[in-house]
């Protein structure tokens, strides 16, 4: 993955420290930041979610707990990945999301 530095405008539409909203040019709907170690967190638990599930009789359970980490699990290597390519020390130590699997 290439550096690459963008700067664009974004309405900020709240500033809390850990629910940042911001509205970004081309979008409909509004994002939330989510803090790297934050993001790390919600992937740990979706893992061990997902982990006990596995052990449930329930498919719909299973299926959905799989769809949740994995999605969170995509996000966590993104944001890993992004970090290593500007040069930019992780946020925590473990997990990451290649060593976390359910």
């Amino acid at each position: 993955m290439a550096t690459i530095k963008n700067e664009v405008s974004v309405e900020v539409l709240s500033d809390s420290v850990n629910y940042m909203v911001l509205s970004t040019p081309g979008r409909q709907f509004p994002g939330m930041v989510v803090q790297g170690d934050s993001l790390a967190r919600l992937y740990r638990c979706a893992a061990e979610v997902c982990r006990r599930a596995k052990g449930s009789e329930d498919q719909e359970l299973i299926d959905e707990a799989g769809i949740l980490c994995e999605e969170l699990r995509d996000r966590l290597a993104f944001y890993e990945k992004v970090l290593k390519s500007h040069g930019i020390k992780l946020p925590y130590s473990s997990p990451t999301a290649r060593e976390v699997a359910p």
